[in-house]
């Protein structure tokens, strides 16, 4: 089981997985942004990046239904 950074382990199907990774989220998607913006130098697609991501893209979309 991974270590995850609050104070307990990772479980497979937790239903409480969202509300434990939640306070993350921010530092998630800010690494992610900027791992992207370092690889977007490389000239190469996102689909072939690693490691990168463009999944904060799609959870900003979603927050904004949350926040309307």
């Amino acid at each position: 089981m991974k270590r995850l950074g609050v104070s307990r382990t990772y479980r497979k199907n937790a239903e409480d997985m969202y509300s434990l990774l939640e306070p993350l989220q921010e530092i998630a998607m800010a690494n992610a942004k900027r791992l992207l913006t370092q690889q977007k130098k490389t000239n190469v697609p996102p689909s072939q990046m690693n490691p990168a991501t463009t999944v904060h893209m799609l959870v900003e979309e979603l927050i904004s239904y949350l926040d309307a």
